[in-house]
């Protein structure tokens, strides 16, 4: 595992969506640190179960109206 921050989050396999995309959705803005904070968590458990979820996740965000 590396401790580069940075880097970290290009351990898990690229997705069309993301955690950071789903978690903050409709909420405000997001500093660079969150997003990647969100995709660090998302390299550390990534898993079949936690694809799904985002996945879940991802259809109410389709329809806000806020990008990110």
């Amino acid at each position: 595992m590396t401790s580069d921050d940075w880097s970290e989050r290009f351990l898990a396999p690229a997705g069309i969506t993301g955690l950071w995309q789903v978690m903050k959705r409709g909420k405000g803005s997001m500093s660079d640190e969150e997003r990647k904070s969100l995709d660090n968590q998302y390299a550390r458990g990534n898993s079949f179960f936690n694809d799904i979820k985002i996945m879940i996740m991802t259809v109410p965000a389709l329809f806000q109206k806020e990008n990110v």
